[in-house]
């Protein structure tokens, strides 16, 4: 081989050498940089505390330059009372992130999070944490309480084993929601959407939660919305006011005395185009009574487009499974509408103590109500649709029920006041 030919062979062996010595540096880099550092437990309870001690690797607090807390393996971060922008990103946070009272100017995203905390029942100074939690894992969601901005695209939870998807556990606690969108998250366990009272809007829409003087009136909306929730609980999604007095006065965060004055609420709620697997959907309690109350508000539950299927399994043995459940409800247009309600691996043999009781729809307890069910489909339980204990002041009209394996497509006894008017 000519001196030539040599350097030449020579010259592609470097080039060669430096090419892959390039791309084991860039994957090195890489690697490098999805790899969380190890990190102390970061508390934040002032702007000025915003600072690379605690983790801060850049920005300087204003909307387009937000702080930026990113790629740190961590047991707790803890930002209470700010008014900065900030950003929690691409960490792994063993323990908790507890995010209380910092406005509208969090961003929480491609994070993995043992358990969020957000706006707990302590004392405060700052406005409700709001803004956008995004393509995060978290085990558990322990308190999404006062929320008003995006939860989306994350996952909660994980499955108990591949044969069988669900879980019986608590995956999030959703505690006064007013002006939350909910959306396109999947869940393993179920959700408690639960109304607080002292947490609401001077009007429908409004970016603002409630200012001094304007306790007398009281608007919450909420979003439910495009979900995967994978559930072998009671329910696997629910609205609920089960407790309304005691989320409905002054509370250690919430210190108006005016929150105690006499008032009405008005509230929507939309929960729709979700996918419910092994236990259905509730609405439990709507409009409470209570002492407090001038009157009933007029209110809105929309349940539409969702998918369930109730997927039973040899030791739910004699219990009774339900799609969708409206119980004491009042003061509200009421609609329930396309959704689908599937029961699997029942019978309908009432010996064989299956699903003899099951219900695709059960309303209960409904007064001062006008509702609707339209385009609805059951299969395989023992009602399509079953109402009972109606009052006089409860319209209700029912049209294309579509329904296989169902007993009795359409029941109600003599606690309902007034018949069904049929469309379609």
């Amino acid at each position: 081989m000519s001196r030539r030919a040599i350097s030449y062979v020579l010259v592609v062996l470097v080039i060669a050498g430096m090419q892959m010595a390039g791309t084991a540096g860039a994957a090195q880099r890489a690697a490098d940089k999805s790899t969380p550092q190890q990190h102390p437990s970061i508390s934040i309870g002032a702007d000025t505390e915003f600072n690379p001690s605690n983790g801060v690797l850049k920005g300087n607090g204003s909307k387009h330059h937000p702080f930026v807390i990113s790629g740190w393996k961590i047991d707790t971060i803890s930002i209470h009372d700010t008014d900065a922008y900030y950003v929690i990103k691409d960490n792994d946070i063993t323990s908790q992130l507890v995010l209380n009272w910092t406005g509208n100017r969090a961003k929480v995203v491609d994070n993995h999070v043992a358990d969020l905390q957000l706006n707990q029942n302590v004392q405060r100074t700052g406005e409700d944490t709001s803004g956008k939690i995004v393509r995060n894992t978290f085990d558990t969601v322990g308190q999404l309480r006062h929320f008003n901005g995006l939860f989306a695209h994350n996952t909660v939870g994980s499955p108990d084993s591949p044969d069988i998807p669900f879980s019986s556990n608590e995956a999030v606690a959703f505690d006064g929601f007013n002006g939350s969108h909910f959306t396109h998250n999947t869940i393993y366990g179920f959700v408690d959407a639960t109304l607080h009272g002292h947490h609401f809007s001077e009007h429908y829409g409004s970016k603002k939660m409630y200012r001094m003087g304007h306790e007398h009136v009281r608007y919450a909306e909420v979003w439910i919305t495009n979900n995967k929730i994978y559930s072998s609980g009671p329910f696997a999604l629910r609205y609920n006011d089960l407790n309304h007095a005691a989320n409905d006065r002054t509370a250690t965060s919430e210190t108006d005395e005016a929150l105690n004055d006499p008032h009405i609420h008005h509230t929507r709620v939309h929960m729709n185009h979700n996918k419910l697997y092994g236990s259905g959907l509730d609405v439990d309690v709507f409009n409470a009574d209570d002492e407090n109350h001038i009157r009933i508000g007029h209110g809105f539950v929309e349940l539409r487009g969702n998918k369930i299927s109730l997927d039973r399994r040899p030791e739910d043995m004699g219990s009774s499974y339900t799609g969708i459940t409206v119980t004491q409800a009042q003061g509200l247009t009421l609609r329930i509408v396309g959704n689908t309600v599937t029961e699997t691996s029942g019978t309908l043999d009432s010996t064989a103590g299956w699903n003899s009781s099951d219900e695709g729809i059960w309303l209960d307890q409904l007064k001062t109500a006008k509702v609707y069910l339209f385009n609805n489909t059951v299969k395989g339980a023992a009602y399509g649709i079953r109402a009972q204990d109606f009052e006089d002041s409860v319209m209700w009209w029912v049209g294309n029920l579509h329904t296989s394996g169902v007993t009795y497509p359409l029941y109600w006894d003599n606690t309902v006041k007034s018949h069904p008017r049929r469309k379609g």
